[in-house]
């Protein structure tokens, strides 16, 4: 695992990216700390997170172990995402994240998906209409903000060096097509 977690991809913006990721979810909260702390023993220096993944708090705590262990945080390259019902609050939810965290900054933030819900929205019409939303493209019907208003937020992010890269996350491509016409800054990544 050593010689696979130094490898490196640039990103759009330059920024270096650990090739290997150890990823959080469904990775229960009373276990996801020591499997990190494990993980980063292993060799892996990218975590990848996200507030829907509900284990964050933990994650925190032992980000917190490894810095006093003597592990530093510029070792790291630590990826979140800011989930479909709080694509209008884009900034709350990272500063949320980065608290949960333990964070000054995250190395990438992610739209997590490209459909954007009200809050109140069920997991059920969420799962539906993601569906009929990846068939036909476009904005979903229930989307509080449009991707567009989503991005120029993650873009924001960078500004106020909350996240050093922004990117999105089970994007089509048509869908990143559109956000590179209006994009002052590039998403650096599809994770999918």
């Amino acid at each position: 695992i050593m010689s696979a977690s130094s490898e490196t991809l640039s990103l759009a913006n330059g920024q270096k990216m650990p090739v290997l990721g150890f990823g959080t979810w469904l990775v229960d909260k009373d276990v996801v700390g020591q499997a990190l702390l494990d993980a980063a023993e292993a060799g892996y220096r990218h975590f990848d997170c996200a507030e829907r993944y509900q284990n964050q708090r933990e994650i925190g705590k032992a980000f917190q172990q490894l810095w006093s262990k003597g592990f530093k945080r510029e070792e790291f390259f630590i990826t979140s995402k800011l989930w479909c019902t709080r694509h209008d609050k884009a900034e709350v939810s990272c500063r949320r994240t980065l608290a949960d965290l333990q964070l000054e900054y995250l190395d990438l933030y992610l739209v997590h998906f490209p459909e954007a819900f009200p809050a109140e929205t069920s997991e059920e019409v969420m799962a539906v209409n993601c569906m009929i939303y990846n068939e036909s493209g476009g904005d979903s019907p229930y989307a509080p903000v449009t991707v567009k208003q989503t991005w120029t937020g993650m873009e924001a992010l960078v500004d106020k060096g909350l996240a050093r890269s922004v990117g999105v996350s089970n994007f089509a491509v048509s869908e990143i097509k559109d956000i590179l016409s209006y994009a002052r800054i590039r998403p650096a990544a599809n994770q999918v």
